[in-house]
Formats: C-alpha cells, structure tokens, sequence
C-alpha cells in the first residue's frame, strides 16, 4: 500500500522558496572582467617591410571602461592596436580599440573619453542600440541579458571620431569552463613552458588543455617560412583561452574531429610574418586541412594573423568569435559545406564571409567593412557555394577606396566567377547597413567565361546613408557579363535611405545625386515588396 503524500509544513515551503530564490539570484546575475599587461606587444618589424610590421598592442589611451552590478564596479580593459601600415590602401582602415566582458542580470557600462569631454555618441547597429546618457567626459547605458539578446556587439563613435573606433563586445557567461584542479583531465599550459612542453600538452590524451592567464610567446621561430608558432589543433580536444590570456600563435590541424577551441581570451600573430597567397593559407590562425566534423570555435578573439582568420574544409561551428585585421587578405571565415557562422564580429581587411561552400548558415554576423574584400564573397574563380542561407547581417560601417580593382570586389554580396560554373540558390534574409556602402551586389562575370548565377532572394535590406556618402561609386551593379548570366534573382523589401526600390523604379537616383544603383539584370532580376 502506498502511504499516503502530507503537504510540506509551512517553514519547509518558506525555506524552499528562500533556497530557490537565493539559487535564482546567483544564476542571474553575475559579472566578468578581464585584465592584460599595459603593454603586450611593442611595435617591431620582422623584416624591412612595412608589410611585416608587428602591430602594436597596449591599453588605450583613448577609452577606459568600467561595468557596474550591484553596486561593485570593475574595469573592463581596453586594448589598443593602431594601424601599423603608413602607405596605400592599408593606410585608410581607422585603428582599433576594443573590450570585451560577460555578464547575465544588469549592468551599467560606463566608457570614459580620456582625451576630451563627450559631446556626442553614436551607436551601432542601430537596431541593438541602447539609450545612452552623456555626462562630462562619460557615456553610459544599461544593458539586461534577458533583453540584450547577448552576445552584444557594438560600435561606439564618440565625439564623430572616425580614427579611434571602440568596440564593445558584451557576452554571455561561460560554459563548459575547466576545472583546473582535475590534473586526470586538464593539462594547465604556464606562462614560460616551453615550446615544446606545450605542443605535448595539446596533444596528450587528457581531453582538456587549458592557457593560463597572461602573455604567452615563444619569440621567433626559426625552423620554417613563419616568425611565429603553429600550434597543435588535434581530435577530441578542448582549448580552452581564458580571459585575460593572450596567447602568440597559430593552430593547425588535419581531419580534425569533436574538437574545440573557446573561451573569452585572445589568439594572436601580431602581423608575423605574413604570408600571401595559397602558401599563407596553413598559417591562419585556426586553420583545419583534410576532413573534419563536429568542431566549435567559440568566445575568442583572433586578431593580426598572418593569413586568414578561420580556414575549415570539413564542419564547424563558429560562434561569437570576433575578428581584427588591417592588412590585405586577412580574410574572416572560410568554412566547409554544413557550417555554421553565428553571432560573429569582424573587422578584417579581405573577404569577410567566404561562401565557397554549400549548405552552410550564417546568422547574427556583424562587419566593420574596411577597404579591401567584401562582406560576403559568392565566389572567386572556380570556387563557389550553393544552398546557402544568410540571415541578419548588421553593416555597421563599410569603407571606401577608389581604383577598379577595388570597384569589382568590395560589394556587400560579391563574386568573382571566372571559370564558367553555376552558382546557385542562396539566400540572404535581412541586411541591416548603418552608414551606408558604395556597393549592395556585385556579381561579376569575368572574363570570356559564361558564367551563371541562378535563384537568388535577397530580402529585408535596409541601406541607411548615416555619416557616409552612398553610394559612393556610382551605384550597384549584378555582372560586367550581358543579361544571360542571371536566371531569377529577386529582391524582396529593399529600402536605400528608407525608399523603396521596386519594379518600377530599380536604377532610381535615390540621392539625387546622378548615382545609379542597379544596372544590367534586365528581365532576370525583379524588385518587389
């Protein structure tokens, strides 16, 4: 016989409820900041190029951040890195300074102008803009993890300041955090092991290896073509970069499964010896060869690589990963068919997003568009992606620089198809552009080639003008080819400085200014909302 079930007494439920209520508490609310040396890198040059100058990387003299809960405020550190290039189109990209923090709960963000009072700030994308109130040389605002949709990543322009950028990289609290007492499973990587204590730490059999805080660098290595470090990304392994670790190298791996590079810390080349071309390409800062499935890249910052940023051929999963670079191809992400891009954050200075494979999504992603690439690049060559989805893209600045070379490969969606093959049934499901761009697509046929682009939507974009002239280089254009390279490309809900771009009015001179944005399409290309 079952006996029978008594109501919990009154003190039982009120010691419950308290128990439940303080649980409550310290799952919401709760705060990380992170701290850095005040000089990490000093400038250097690995050659007598200006293309291989080492970027500097320091606390800013520009912003200090604070973030306050509870009445406890703590410094969110600010990191510096100037642009090191004096000369040409690299020049024309704006430093960068940046700070990243997690939270849940509330916070007040607090960024003080250390170099003059605040008299203006602006905030973007302006769509996740949050109320700022300006007082003295100070701005702040209130951000809440259950509205904020965390991760938040945001452009600060303070006083109309073009040449000091802040970014503000709100994230959400950790998972799967190490415990490093466990020495059975986590192997603790310290500040002075050497090189090679270190690849044997990666690559040993406990499943997680953890970088303590604060500068890791081995200095030069001279045993190959590159100054700096590859470090081991094997299998079935979590790396773990916490805040507050700024690790100097590179990781490279081959037919890579279940594996996992995360945390909130940085991963850096410091411009060492960059590399061009095809050569360049095992030299990205995370770069996977051969087949691969089930890999995650999440939390970190990857910044002055040699080559690209993330180079996957087989699966993966990127996530929250913010991106900086000045020099020419430092691309974003190249990732293999059924991969995942979300909640990024890039400032590079190539192709952001390369869409060379298929079945692939995008979503959340936002891009600071420098001079060189474009955000989205279709194809370049042979190379080109098919089935892929793009939703929510947030432009929140794209630059400009004149030359055709840069008119051919800097639009918002681009490619370069000079080989003849079909591209076909991508979609791109809102585009939200701040300040404006000198080009929304530009799908170009080089060349003798035939090339096809067939069954494209491109819907919801918002092309805004903000403290940017756009268009800046005489409108969009979808090919350099005739009409007959295009079957079926529609966009859906287009507006240019809130104007709708429809059937009837595609090339419209939306400014006035004698500024066409679409040219060629003809009977293949529709406009409706």
């Amino acid at each position: 016989m079952k006996s029978p079930i008594r109501p919990a007494s009154p003190f039982l439920l009120l010691l419950m409820l308290a128990t439940w209520q303080t649980g409550c508490a310290r799952a919401v609310d709760s705060l990380a900041t992170y701290s850095y040396p005040d000089v990490i890198v000093s400038p250097t040059k690995v050659r007598d190029l200006d293309e291989t100058l080492v970027a500097e990387t320091r606390r800013s003299a520009f912003y200090a951040v604070t973030v306050t809960q509870g009445g406890k405020s703590e410094e969110a550190y600010v990191m510096y890195t100037p642009n090191p290039h004096e000369s040409g189109n690299l020049s024309l990209s704006p430093d960068t300074h940046w700070t990243n923090f997690s939270f849940s709960g509330k916070v007040t963000v607090t960024v003080a102008c250390l170099q003059s009072p605040v008299h203006g700030v602006d905030v973007y994308p302006s769509r996740k803009a949050p109320s700022v109130v300006v007082e003295g040389n100070t701005a702040s605002f209130e951000l809440d993890s259950s509205t904020a949709q965390l991760p938040l990543q945001l452009y600060l322009r303070i006083n109309d300041e073009r040449e000091h950028p802040l970014f503000l990289f709100a994230d959400p609290p950790e998972q799967d955090v190490p415990d490093r007492s466990d020495s059975s499973r986590v192997d603790i990587i310290r500040i002075g092991d050497h090189i090679e204590t270190v690849r044997a730490k990666l690559a040993s059999g406990k499943p997680y290896a953890v970088f303590e805080e604060g500068v890791h660098s081995w200095g030069a290595d001279t045993t190959g073509e590159y100054a700096g470090y590859q470090l081991p990304y094997p299998s079935g392994k979590r790396i773990y970069i916490p805040g507050g670790a700024y690790v100097i190298g590179t990781f490279d791996g081959i037919d890579v499964h279940d594996s996992r590079v995360y945390g909130r810390g940085v991963l850096s080349a410091c411009g060492k010896d960059r590399i061009s071309g095809l050569p360049g390409i095992p030299y990205s800062m995370i770069h996977q060869a051969g087949d691969a499935s089930d890999q995650v890249i999440e939390g970190i910052v990857t910044t002055d690589p040699p080559h690209f940023h993330l180079t996957f051929r087989g699966q993966v999963t990127v996530d929250n990963v913010k991106m900086f670079g000045y020099w020419h191809q430092t691309d974003g992400t190249v990732t293999g068919d059924n991969s995942v891009v979300k909640n990024t954050f890039m400032k590079t200075n190539d192709d952001y997003i390369k869409l060379y494979s298929n079945y692939s999504y995008h979503e959340n992603n936002t891009m600071f568009h420098q001079v060189n690439g474009a955000p989205f690049q279709l194809c370049w060559g042979s190379q080109n992606g098919d089935n892929n989805i793009v939703k929510d893209t947030y432009i929140v600045f794209s630059s400009y620089s004149p030359g055709e070379n840069h008119k051919l490969n800097t639009a918002i969606i681009n490619s370069r198809n000079g080989s003849g093959n079909v591209t076909e049934n991508n979609i791109w499901d809102g585009i939200y552009i701040d300040n404006g761009c000198h080009k929304l697509i530009g799908l170009n046929a080089q060349d003798e080639h035939d090339s096809i682009f067939r069954n494209f939507t491109i819907r919801n974009v918002y092309l805004n003008t903000g403290f940017a002239d756009s268009p800046q280089d005489g409108g969009s254009y979808l090919a350099n080819g005739d009409d007959a390279n295009f079957i079926n490309i529609q966009f859906e809900n287009l507006f240019i400085n809130g104007d709708p771009i429809t059937g009837t009015n595609p090339g419209k001179d939306v400014d006035g200014d004698g500024k066409i944005w679409f040219i060629n399409g003809g009977e293949y290309v529709t406009f409706r909302q």
